[in-house]
């Protein structure tokens, strides 16, 4: 679960009441939560790309709150967005792949096979027996992470988003909301 999405969008809301009530001191003590909350956030679990709507729409905010001016198109504008922020999570989730389902009478099982002459690490999936998956899925260990080597993983899908031939990749941190999350593969 997401604390500091879920955390931001309530804080989102309770700023668009605040401002359109034009109480500007509570809205600036939102606005110095919703920064504290993006800053930690960002650190600990990394930014969705539906909070990088929300905090598209927030900066005009600031400036607003600030300058202590009240604007109902802004206003229209910043609810817009964090609307359609809000709406977006909901639909598509948490992005870690909790809403998949599978389906068959097989579900997956993982494993990872080193070469030491090659020095190279090859990933297998196989089928395996539902009763025997819900029997070990909640052992330790047994969870494969998306991103099985964490940090390099990362580095590895940011080149790899690069232009070919290129070294301009986005920072690995962007990807990092990706970090906990897990295969469900035993």
């Amino acid at each position: 679960m997401r604390i500091s999405e879920r955390l931001m969008y309530l804080l989102g809301i309770a700023l668009a009441i605040t401002y359109g009530l034009e109480e500007f001191l509570w809205s600036f003590i939102l606005v110095c939560l919703i920064l504290v909350v993006i800053i930690v956030g960002a650190a600990f679990e990394g930014l969705r790309f539906f909070q990088w709507i929300f905090i598209v729409a927030f900066i005009g905010q600031i400036i607003l709150v600030i300058m202590d001016v009240f604007s109902m198109i802004a206003l229209g504008i910043y609810c817009t967005f964090l609307g359609f922020a809000i709406i977006c999570s909901i639909i598509f989730g948490e992005a870690n792949f909790d809403r998949v389902k599978m389906t068959g009478p097989f579900q997956v099982g993982h494993k990872e096979i080193f070469s030491k002459k090659d020095g190279t690490t090859l990933s297998v999936w196989y089928p395996m027996d539902i009763d025997e998956y819900k029997a070990t899925i909640n052992k330790s260990g047994r969870n494969s992470y998306y991103f099985r080597y964490g940090y390099t993983s990362r580095v590895g899908l940011t080149k790899a988003t690069s232009s070919w031939g290129t070294e301009d990749h986005v920072n690995p941190w962007f990807f990092k909301y990706v970090d906990d999350v897990r295969m469900d593969t035993v």
